[in-house]
């Protein structure tokens, strides 16, 4: 029992120091190095997002699911979010012109947009001004 326990010591981890991001299971193996097997850390991702720990989104560039580190104060369900496509930061966005974008595409357009699934992807600034400056 305490094998697995190290293991997931060993993937939240990295969650915990890398909140910002958000990593697909192939990113975590990579960053594991073996240390805990694949079907190890698929049966833990399932129990830390079950247990709320981590959230999973799909990430439609990529075509796979992702996983993020959740805070325990910060839900997802009321807000939108951005995803840099170059180093993976994962922000959350609470902006009252979102707020203004959501409730004209509830009234006007009768559709209610899941904040908690919605992403916007680009790239943040630090990635936005590396890219220009090559």
């Amino acid at each position: 029992m305490e094998y697995k326990t190290k293991q997931r010591e060993l993937v939240l981890k990295i969650f915990a120091t890398n909140k910002d991001l958000s990593m697909s299971a192939r990113e975590l193996l990579k960053k594991l190095d073996g240390q805990v097997s694949k079907a190890t850390l698929y049966r833990t991702l399932d129990k830390l997002e079950e247990e709320r720990v981590l959230r999973k989104f799909y990430n439609e560039v990529t075509g796979a699911y992702e996983y993020q580190f959740a805070s325990k104060e910060e839900g997802c369900s009321s807000h939108l979010h951005l995803k840099c496509n170059q180093c993976g930061k994962l922000i959350h966005l609470h902006c009252g012109e979102s707020s203004s974008f959501l409730s004209h595409i509830s009234k006007e357009h009768n559709f209610f947009i899941s904040q908690e699934t919605t992403t916007i992807y680009g790239l943040c600034s630090s990635c936005s001004l590396i890219k220009r400056s090559v």
